[in-house]
């Protein structure tokens, strides 16, 4: 299947784009020669008078990418994910489906992790969720790839839809039409699990909004404006605002330029629906990034590169230290694997056992080294890499991780006793074969 498509779809793209190619030089070199046949002149009639009829245009491309891609699945088949992008936007997408905002962390994280993906605070995707949003209702009409092809299908709708505002008709279904064999049908939008037509969708939507706000400001324009923004939020959150200052700096020239509309007009129809409808997003998106990470303000990808990654995205920033593995309490390591002594309640700062396993009250202190048992350290629920370095949602953090505090949270880090386990263990050769003989012993 893979080799198949390999060499079948950068052929079929040529292929499709020479057949388009050459009617237009003969309709071009017809028109300049005045001596244009009738079967060209009924061609361009069709053509113009099909171009005319905006909203038919923009729904016979997204049909021609369906109905093309589904005539094709024989031969290219149902894609499968092979990308590690592509494994994590499935997860997300299994994620809503299952009508979930996120996954409880694994209780055995630390021989789960893997690329694109957080383990704490939750187990989800690493990124934006609108990818995920698409796979979903895929998932539940049967398939993931279902979403993506429907996603792919109603981009190019909607990049005819964009044309269709800054150029004639009839250069707006061509550009339409080269989008179904370029990116529609053959590459990998269309036949990957990754966002790339959730992005372009997002565009051509602030794109093809931006003029007609400023040819009629209807209502609905600005609703499918702010539409695209939260797509691009919700996918590419930085390419998003990057592409989104641009639009915001055209509206305002608008605003306040030579031909700026009455204010009345430009606050009610343009900015309240834009307020409204990004404001009503915000929240939305803050409260999914809330259950995912622990904070409206924290997203996802940045739990992940702060887990995982040292190099910055950024010039002005600093390169981070390097990641420290985080181990499970109790969880064997090394030599000390396979232990099976009692659990015990030791000092963070000199590992003293403390006696009894019932919590440490606010004021007590190691009996070998006086330090404070209360505290951030000394908690199971201490984590450097989630918010505020704690896995329970506290109200505020503690900057002092080794002072007593009186966090209501606070449970005591249960390590194995593992010098208990070493007493039992066999000393010489006549105790090991005496404790091998004990296993099998009738």
């Amino acid at each position: 299947m893979a080799q198949l498509y390999a060499r079948l779809a950068p052929w079929l793209v040529s292929l499709a784009e020479l057949v388009l190619l050459v009617p237009a030089l003969m309709l071009v070199l017809s028109r300049a020669s005045h001596r244009q046949p009738n079967h060209g002149r009924r061609l361009q009639q069709f053509f113009g008078d099909l171009a005319r009829r905006r909203k038919l245009s923009v729904a016979l491309v997204g049909a021609l990418v369906l109905a093309t891609r589904a005539v094709l699945i024989p031969i290219l088949g149902i894609p499968q994910p092979r990308y590690n992008d592509e494994f994590s936007y499935l997860l997300a997408g299994d994620t809503f489906a299952h009508g979930r905002l996120t996954n409880p962390p694994h209780p055995m994280w630390v021989h789960f992790e893997s690329f694109h993906i957080i383990q704490r605070p939750t187990y989800m995707s690493m990124y934006a969720p609108a990818e995920g949003i698409v796979l979903a209702v895929g998932e539940r009409l049967g398939h993931p790839w279902i979403g993506q092809m429907m996603v792919t299908a109603l981009m190019c709708s909607v990049l005819c839809w964009m044309l269709q505002a800054w150029l004639p008709p009839g250069w707006a279904l061509l550009g339409g039409i080269l989008a179904v064999f370029r990116l529609g049908v053959l590459s990998y939008w269309m036949n990957t699990y990754w966002s790339g037509s959730v992005i372009a969708l997002g565009g051509s939507l602030v794109v093809g909004a931006l003029p007609r706000l400023k040819r009629h400001a209807h209502v609905g324009d600005a609703g499918l404006m702010a539409l695209g923004l939260i797509i691009l939020a919700n996918s590419r959150p930085y390419e998003g605002l990057i592409f989104g200052l641009p639009a915001a700096g055209a509206m305002l020239i608008w605003f306040f330029g030579k031909n700026r509309p009455p204010a009345k007009l430009a606050v009610g129809r343009v900015v309240l629906p834009l307020v409204l409808v990004l404001s009503l997003a915000a929240v939305a998106t803050g409260y999914y990034y809330y259950r995912v990470t622990g904070s409206p303000f924290r997203m996802a990808y940045q739990v992940n590169r702060s887990a995982y990654a040292m190099a910055p995205y950024f010039l002005w920033q600093t390169p981070r230290p390097e990641p420290q593995n985080q181990r499970i309490e109790g969880a064997p390591r090394g030599r000390t694997a396979g232990g099976f002594g009692p659990e015990a309640f030791k000092c963070n700062k000199c590992g003293q056992q403390r006696i009894g396993l019932e919590n440490p009250t606010f004021d007590e202190v190691c009996v070998k080294c006086g330090a404070d048992l209360h505290t951030c350290g000394n908690c199971r629920f201490f984590d450097t890499t989630t918010t505020w370095e704690c896995r329970e949602n506290i109200p505020a953090r503690i900057a002092n991780k080794h002072a007593r505090n009186e966090c209501a949270f606070f449970q005591p880090k249960m390590v194995k006793d593992l010098a208990h386990d070493k007493a039992r263990q066999p000393q010489t050769p006549d105790d090991a074969r005496k404790a091998f003989d004990a296993l099998f012993k009738k």
